[in-house]
């Protein structure tokens, strides 16, 4: 194995913002996340402006339904550095 996730499959960066856990997907894997996920529309304009290729979704990853937003591809996705405003969802 090269260190790079197949081609085939997606990258998904889900908690996304400014995008720093993108930027090091991109070194280790050699290509940037197809899509980046978080529910502050200013965390995710930044990450834009950092990752211009990569497809944004203002949206809070808990309601994210992964076939509507990546169809029936293979998915590598990061969920890292959880969001605390979200985390009283989770419990």
């Amino acid at each position: 194995m090269d260190g790079h996730a197949p081609l085939s499959s997606l990258i998904v960066d889900l908690f996304a913002g400014g995008g720093g856990t993108s930027a090091g997907i991109e070194r280790a894997l050699g290509r940037p996340p197809h899509l980046a996920v978080n529910h502050d529309a200013a965390a995710l304009a930044v990450h834009a402006v950092n990752h211009p290729t990569t497809k944004h979704l203002n949206a809070n990853v808990w309601r994210v339904v992964p076939r509507d937003a990546c169809g029936d591809a293979s998915v590598l996705a990061t969920l890292l550095l959880r969001c605390t405003s979200l985390a009283d969802e989770v419990s």
